[in-house]
């Protein structure tokens, strides 16, 4: 059995810090600047390995000027991983308090099935030569990054959950989202298994239970040769839902069936780099692809050093 070589997983990481402090999975030249997303991921998969980040202070500084002079940020995406990672270093956004009322406006906005604001593509996000200021501009008009009412509903009821924790009424509306999802799933309208998840997670931190045939359909997704799959009879495996299935059990308190094909599995797919691709096929690693195999792989008790998922995931 191929093993996962951790060592250099670490070191691809560290080999995708840019000189603004962040991270971004395809470093050239300080052509860009880091993405939220990617130095969440990256300090993610650090401080699961037990390594230390490198030049926090410049981290640090950078995820707090992804903020907005008004207290907004680009996206709610932005948002929740910047505050995210700011959370793994100990810190927390410049402006809190506009912080916390931006992703509660735009959360809720969308949760309740209204306009998906701070996602248009303004002049704010190019050069003056027209080329684009960062990679989270070239997400933003990709439209990549509009998150259905279920994502945001989960967004944001982590995100504020670390800062200060949710108002009552906006507990109340991502309940009644999830809710409306779960009644959608039991007739016609077929999940997946990420939505399954964020479904899931929003159970978890409002304190209720989930319906057990939620549990029926991640078991459902448990691939006879390793991973999950995105919904029940699909054949490819990609690293995101299996990073999702065994996060979606550990939520339920259920135990996956075949531990040892999930890291056969997810060791497949590591690059010479020491990063990770999405499936056992070619392609190039991500700080993304790579946090999923990290986490999968403490998950299945074959990675640790550092301070276990409390607190990081």
């Amino acid at each position: 059995m191929r093993a996962c070589d951790l060592e250099s997983t670490a070191g691809y990481v560290a080999s995708k810090r840019g000189s603004d402090g962040g991270y971004l999975s395809y470093q050239y030249m300080d052509m860009f600047e880091s993405a939220a997303d990617d130095t969440f991921y990256a300090l993610a998969t650090l401080r699961l390995l037990g390594r230390e980040a490198p030049g926090v202070e410049a981290t640090e500084a950078f995820l707090k000027g992804l903020q907005l002079p008004g207290g907004g940020y680009r996206s709610l995406l932005v948002a929740y991983y910047a505050v995210k990672a700011l959370s793994l270093l100990g810190a927390r956004p410049r402006d809190p308090r506009g912080a916390r009322s931006y992703i509660l406006e735009v959360a809720g906005g969308i949760a309740s099935g209204g306009e998906a604001r701070g996602f248009i593509a303004e002049d704010e996000h190019f050069l003056e030569d027209g080329s684009l200021k960062s990679f989270d501009e070239a997400q933003l008009i990709s439209g990549g990054e509009v998150p259905s009412p279920l994502l945001a509903a989960s967004l944001g009821l982590e995100a504020l959950s670390l800062l200060g924790g949710p108002p009552e009424g906006f507990a109340e509306l991502v309940g009644g989202v999830v809710e409306g999802y779960v009644e959608r799933w039991r007739g016609s309208a077929e999940p997946t298994l990420d939505s399954v998840f964020h479904a899931l997670r929003v159970y978890r931190l409002l304190g209720r239970e989930p319906p057990r045939e939620l549990g029926r359909y991640v078991e459902g997704c448990e691939s006879e040769e390793g991973g999950f799959t995105v919904r029940p009879g699909v054949e490819t495996r990609f690293l995101e839902h299996t990073y999702y299935g065994l996060r979606s059990l550990s939520l339920l308190g259920l135990e996956p069936r075949r531990p040892r094909r999930h890291v056969e599995h997810i060791c497949s797919c590591q690059n010479g780099d020491g990063g990770f691709r999405r499936s056992p096929m070619l392609g190039l690693s991500t700080l993304e692809n790579t946090f999923y195999a990290v986490a999968a792989l403490v998950m299945l008790g074959e990675a640790g050093g550092g301070e276990g998922l409390e607190g990081v995931l």
